[in-house]
């Protein structure tokens, strides 16, 4: 059996730590296969331009958290602008950690919202221990984490709350380690040693996160195969788990030579699944579609950080799925145990529905479209972490579609 080439994008999480970890370290380096998605582009672009009054980060929170952080350390005063729809994502915890670090701040349409302008940055003394709240996100750690051996002195992060996403803070450290940074993780503590950053020649691998659509894709068919260049099993990315939610869909993955082979057989699919989303929410919004398409009923867990993502996906998604006569059981507790009870789902699709400017809901209804002849309003939102997307979508669909 012959795979079917699919062209996944280059992780942008690992694009974006690598571009201020190269604007921090002393010998440039190469960053091979970098991320064409427009977080990646919209932060490259604002490190060459740091020296303008005034930056635009895009829709990227990521682009907004990692520069933030990198502009107070250089002691840049600058506005800060995004996007709407940026505009409506926390930052609050990570403007407190840098005010405890002695910044100042003018924020020009309300308090902790963007645009704003740094007045003052980063200066001495250097607390010992800073305490960052991880239950919104952990990029504000890691945000800091990445400008931490550039203060000229050991520091220990604490950190606070039930920490989400756990495995791209786990991503942080590697990649600084990788770049000689000594780190100590001990539980909720992390320590950062006086340390510099040291170049050295990197290739990007592709995106975990982004392989999720094709894995549900294929796991619509009876059998087929596929193949992924540049993906690996590396365990730096945490969407890599997925690879054991479809072991239950007949989906086998096979590391060979630069890339995954990915094999579906065609088996008996389980009538419910458990899965716990607190360290990969990027994975939600595709497979709970996948297995309403299915009717597999699912108990998902970790779902609560959800809203705060470039959409409320935990609240679209829902809703979609009691349109369709889906059941849902919300806990009593934000982080409780949710159940879908797909195997109730009756499909009555209207002809189009929102992306509501999110990627990750744009390419989930696109296994909608596998099906059924839908229309998905503003597709080009994919650009955002796939920009090729939609090619790659219809090279799939001629090589399958009966």
């Amino acid at each position: 059996m012959n795979p079917l080439a699919i062209q996944l994008p280059a992780s942008k999480s690992i694009s974006n730590r690598l571009l201020i970890i190269q604007a921090l370290c002393a010998t440039k380096f190469q960053i091979d296969n970098l991320s064409d998605a427009d977080d990646t582009i919209d932060l490259q672009r604002c490190l060459n331009e740091v020296e303008s009054d005034k930056l635009n980060v895009g829709e990227g929170a990521t682009t907004l958290r990692f520069l933030l952080a990198y502009l107070t350390l250089l002691n840049k005063s600058v506005i800060l602008d995004c996007g709407q729809s940026l505009r409506k994502r926390p930052i609050h915890e990570l403007i407190k950690v840098l005010e405890s670090l002695h910044c100042e701040f003018y924020f020009i349409e309300g308090d902790f919202k963007l645009p704003l302008k740094i007045i003052k940055g980063i200066s001495e003394p250097i607390p010992d221990l800073l305490k960052i709240d991880g239950s919104l996100s952990s990029q504000f750690i890691s945000s800091i984490l990445l400008i931490a051996p550039c203060l000229n002195k050991t520091l220990s992060i604490e950190v606070t709350g039930n920490l989400v996403s756990a495995t791209y803070l786990t991503m942080t450290i590697q990649l600084m380690r990788d770049f000689g940074i000594k780190i100590l993780q001990d539980r909720s503590l992390i320590t950062i040693y006086k340390s510099n950053y040291v170049g050295k020649e990197y290739r990007v691998e592709s995106d975990w996160s982004a392989a999720v659509f094709f894995y549900a894709l294929l796991g619509l068919q009876e059998k087929a195969c596929i193949y992924f260049s540049g993906l690996r099993k590396s365990g730096l990315q945490g969407d890599e788990t997925l690879i054991t939610f479809f072991e239950w869909f007949g989906l086998k993955s096979i590391c060979i030579e630069d890339g995954i082979r990915l094999e579906k057989f065609n088996i008996e699919i389980p009538g419910s699944v458990a899965f716990d989303f607190t360290n990969c929410p990027d994975l939600f919004p595709a497979i709970a579609i996948f297995c309403a398409l299915n009717k597999v009923n699912c108990y998902f867990s970790g779902l609560q950080h959800l809203q705060f993502k470039e959409s409320n996906r935990l609240d679209i998604i829902s809703r979609f799925l009691e349109s369709q006569h889906v059941r849902i059981i919300r806990p009593t507790q934000n982080d409780g145990i949710y159940y879908f009870e797909m195997a109730a789902i009756q499909f009555n699709l209207e002809s189009a529905y929102s992306s509501y400017m999110d990627h990750r809901i744009a390419m989930a209804f696109s296994l909608i479209k596998w099906r059924y002849p839908i229309e998905i309003e503003n597709p080009e939102v994919v650009s955002k972490s796939f920009p090729n997307y939609w090619d790659e979508y219809r090279k799939f669909e001629l090589a399958f579609s009966n």
